[in-house]
């Protein structure tokens, strides 16, 4: 999330005719962001003049939006993404039905189910309750209706990928290349 998406949000919290989104520190605010993502210009020092600019309202905002910042961190956040792109078409496969499932013992335990976007991906899949934790984990990408709706046949109507996750809320990416009677995936990052 950008600050520009808080920053109206945070006008409401304003004295009427003071803005964050207005004033002498908008550019340099947008050009920091533009650069680091989120850094927040709240002052200004002129040496030609030997003058100093501070918008008091601005470093409650940054204050704020900081700690924001932080919380949003500390979440696991898409610690698993799928994407998936049909081999023959070159394209994305939108609406693909993917499920997540955790071994234990001798059975499989449902977590989760989404589906893909129109970039033929799904950016968490892992659900934000919980921690990713180790163990072994096993993607289902259930192709056989994705094939069915462009009427086309397809050898493989589910695609199982297990894998093993080593570390708490490890960053994991897995890509599906498709065809209608093949595929290839890998650990991507």
């Amino acid at each position: 999330m950008t600050i520009h998406a808080l920053l109206p949000t945070l006008d409401n919290f304003l004295t009427p005719g003071l803005s964050l989104l207005n004033g002498n520190f908008s550019l340099k605010t947008q050009t920091y962001n533009k650069k680091f993502n989120f850094i927040m210009c709240v002052g200004s020092y002129n040496p030609l003049t030997n003058s100093q600019q501070v918008n008091p309202m601005k470093i409650l905002a940054a204050s704020i939006l900081s700690l924001l910042s932080f919380s949003a961190l500390a979440a696991p956040e898409g610690t698993l993404s799928v994407h998936i792109l049909n081999q023959q078409t070159g394209l994305p496969s939108q609406g693909v039905v993917v499920e997540l499932d955790k071994q234990e013992s001798s059975s499989w335990k449902h977590l989760a189910t989404s589906k893909t976007d129109t970039g033929g991906r799904i950016k968490s899949l892992f659900p934000d309750t919980g921690d990713m934790e180790p163990g072994i984990y096993k993607v289902t990408f259930k192709v056989g209706d994705y094939f069915k709706a462009n009427n086309q046949e397809t050898f493989f109507p589910s695609v199982p990928v297990i894998f093993n996750v080593t570390k708490t809320n490890q960053k994991l990416h897995i890509p599906l290349l498709l065809s209608q009677y093949g595929y290839s995936t890998y650990r991507g990052s």
